[in-house]
């Protein structure tokens, strides 16, 4: 679905069932159209996570025009960003 439609629903729904806290920068039923940005524009989003349980940091885009090249990271622990007793690694903007 988020491949062709931009719908991030079962993404959410996997990571949701993972125990793990999510969120979308955006939404088809959230927004009238995709906020493209553009190279040299940042867009951000603040989360709220549980150190001890959602340690490390995962991320999916699609790259437009085109509707079938995203990029995300492969390994799902590639970003620590809390140690296993909840501290912060300093691990900066991403």
């Amino acid at each position: 679905m988020l491949a062709e439609e931009g719908d991030p629903s079962g993404m959410i729904a996997d990571a949701t069932a993972a125990g793990a806290t999510s969120g979308v920068i955006f939404w088809p039923e959230r927004f009238a159209g995709a906020p493209v940005i553009d190279p040299g524009e940042i867009a951000s989003i603040t989360l709220k996570a549980d150190p001890t349980t959602n340690r490390f940091f995962s991320f999916l885009s699609m790259v437009i025009p085109s509707n079938d090249t995203f990029i995300g990271n492969e390994d799902s622990m590639a970003y620590e960003v809390f140690t296993a007793i909840g501290e912060f690694t300093g691990l900066g903007p991403i």
